[in-house]
């Protein structure tokens, strides 16, 4: 991992701070134990407006 802050040096012998962010860093679904069918399937559920997810689950009586 290369994330943090580095110093780079100035003509004055002052530092400035330069940000850095290694993207490889963010885990992988499969890093997390998720397939790419569960999160599939997860943000399609994610996208039905609330009514409707409501109604749905109040008319089958599961309990989340």
């Amino acid at each position: 991992m290369n994330s943090g802050v580095r110093l780079n040096g100035t003509t004055e012998g002052r530092s400035s701070a330069v940000v850095t962010h290694d993207h490889r860093s963010n885990p992988t679904l499969s890093d997390i134990g998720v397939s790419k069918d569960l999160s599939s399937r997860s943000q399609q559920l994610a996208a039905v407006p609330e009514e409707e997810f409501e109604s749905v689950v109040g008319e089958s009586g599961i309990r989340i």
